[in-house]
């Protein structure tokens, strides 16, 4: 059996406003890419600034 993961987004510390931008830009790209909560199982999205955002597979454990 596969483990399943919602996803992950890491934004940096920063004000509320500024935090609910850059959210916004991490789900209009991820809508590039189709369905949000379909892009981002199993992975995670490291956003930077509204224009540097890193998309990546979840690390997996180590037995």
């Amino acid at each position: 059996m596969e483990d399943v993961h919602p996803g992950l987004i890491i934004l940096p510390c920063v004000g509320r406003a500024r935090s609910e931008a850059l959210l916004r830009a991490a789900i209009r790209l991820l809508s590039k890419r189709g369905d949000p909560m379909d892009v981002m199982v199993n992975r995670v999205l490291e956003v930077f600034t509204e224009m540097d955002m890193t998309l990546y597979l979840l690390p997996k454990d180590k037995p």
